[in-house]
């Protein structure tokens, strides 16, 4: 072959091939830096050259389509005029954005699976009081941002986690809950709807113990966790009360609670938590009262028989008597405290129950 066109055909190729690296570096930088122009990625000027292998073209169209899906997820519906080369959203409308707070102390075994299911989020907002199990660590490599903050109870924790977040919604998750795939479904519907006329949602809560799904006695709620940023506050209570600033509706999907691996665990911590609830309240002018320990014994037997836990079998029997062995155990404090046998320690509310 001459010399002179062997040279001409390297270059030809090699122009070929230079050409086709910057097409996909250009791309590359439009989906980390310019995503509201992802949607040009699909169009005929940035499509791989015909010269290439069909299957290659192919897949570089699919890896374009999905990277748009995945950007948008159904917030909002893009027109493209190709001819003029003009974006249009949907009714020019702002899109919504979503940040998950989750609260965390030593929840190395329950952590993975909770951010897995909100792997879909704009943000992920991990509060962490100073975790010594390896959490803050788990919960960075699953792309969470992570900010370690003493233990201030959990009112106050979730106030400073809710003004960390940076998106638009605030969805709010335990280390040891999950997200549906329906109830994210419903999520992303909610925020991406410029004429949602409410601030907050409840959703269902479904609790796992003793190896069974508990679907009685009381122990499927409706608990307020998701809201705009803006529109809620958090007092600095023991317990999370989230108060929103207008009307509140309804998502009829579930989060799972995993509530211990055993059932010493759960109660260890609970009865744990119902001693500092003791102590804050002996703070505030609370005394023992007889009557709290019978009313605690009717709300086992209301839940276990009017409200059908026997039905959920031995698990349903643990679970309700839970609740009343709470509030003995809270009542057993306090009469503690009474008479002196025992000292409560100064802002209780702070001592973690993990």
């Amino acid at each position: 072959m001459n010399p002179a066109l062997r040279c001409s055909k390297v270059a030809t190729i090699a122009i070929k091939v230079m050409s086709t690296i910057v097409l996909i570096v250009s791309k590359s930088i439009i989906v980390a830096h310019f995503p509201f122009l992802q949607i040009i990625l699909t169009s005929s000027f940035f499509a791989l050259p015909q010269w290439l292998p069909e299957g290659v073209r192919e897949a570089d169209r699919r890896a374009s389509r999905r990277s748009i899906i995945n950007r948008n997820d159904e917030s909002i519906a893009v027109a493209i005029v190709i001819g003029a080369g003009t974006i249009l959203g949907k009714g020019n409308e702002p899109v919504m954005t979503l940040s998950v707070v989750v609260l965390t102390r030593n929840e190395a075994e329950n952590i993975g699976r909770c951010l897995k299911s909100v792997q879909w989020a704009d943000e992920i907002v991990v509060v962490d009081a100073e975790s010594t199990d390896g959490t803050p660590e788990i919960a960075e490599r699953l792309g969470a941002r992570v900010i370690v903050h003493p233990w201030e109870g959990a009112g106050a924790q979730y106030a400073f986690g809710i003004a960390q977040a940076r998106s638009d919604w605030v969805l709010i998750l335990d280390a040891d809950e999950e997200v549906t795939a329906e109830l994210a479904d419903a999520i992303r519907k909610v925020i991406a709807d410029p004429k949602n006329p409410f601030v907050g949602y409840k959703v269902r809560r479904v609790n796992y113990a003793l190896g069974r799904w508990l679907r009685y006695g009381g122990w499927q709620e409706w608990v307020l966790r998701l809201f705009l940023r803006e529109r809620v506050t958090s007092p600095p209570t023991l317990h999370p009360r989230f108060q929103v600033d207008g009307k509140v509706g309804v998502l009829p999907y579930p989060i799972r609670h995993y509530m211990a691996p055993d059932l010493w665990a759960w109660w260890e911590r609970s009865f744990r938590l119902a001693r500092i609830e003791a102590d804050v309240e002996f703070l505030q002018g609370e005394r023992f009262s007889g009557w709290a320990v019978v009313g605690g014994f009717w709300k086992f037997l209301r839940r276990f028989i009017f409200k059908g836990g026997f039905l959920d079998g031995w698990a349903g029997f643990y679970a309700c008597l839970h609740r009343f062995l709470y509030i003995a155990v809270k009542q057993a404090r306090l009469l503690e405290l009474q008479r002196g046998t025992t000292s409560s320690v100064s802002e209780p509310q702070k001592l973690p129950f993990r």
